[in-house]
């Protein structure tokens, strides 16, 4: 399936999540590289910064298994926040950014989006059937 008919039939929350994860890792850069100081691990921000990035890129192309490693990610955030109350040392912008991602992470699974997220996969599922017809010789 070309990308042009998946990115024609993508329904605006998709795109809105999309929207909101990379502006999660754009907010997260910016905030690294204004307030340094209140960064406790150098790491773990570059990795949530290529992390929403792929994620986002992912979800552009229709990666819908993409959406069940951010519902992972929105539990391992409750649990850290959950196991840290009344010592939460996350800054406003690690809970900003926590907080989008769980908004994107709804948005990716309300009906519409997963509408869309099926036809991708079942589209997918009939482009590969039809390519190993062809390669046995059997035309569809």
């Amino acid at each position: 399936m070309l990308l042009s008919e998946k990115t024609a039939k993508r329904p605006m929350l998709v795109t809105v999540a999309i929207g909101l994860l990379v502006f999660n890792a754009v907010f997260l850069l910016l905030w690294w590289l204004i307030f340094p100081e209140q960064i406790e691990s150098n790491g773990s921000q570059i990795f949530f910064v290529v992390l929403w990035l792929m994620m986002s890129g992912l979800l552009y192309l229709g990666a819908g298994w993409v959406r069940y490693a951010s519902v992972v990610l929105g539990i391992l955030f409750v649990l850290a926040w959950y196991n840290t109350a009344g010592n939460n040392m996350d800054t406003y912008a690690t809970m900003l950014a926590k907080g989008i991602s769980l908004t994107a992470t709804v948005l990716l699974f309300l009906p519409p989006s997963h509408r869309w997220f099926r036809w991708i996969f079942k589209s997918e599922i009939v482009e590969e059937q039809r390519e190993v017809a062809e390669r046995n010789g059997k035309t569809t």
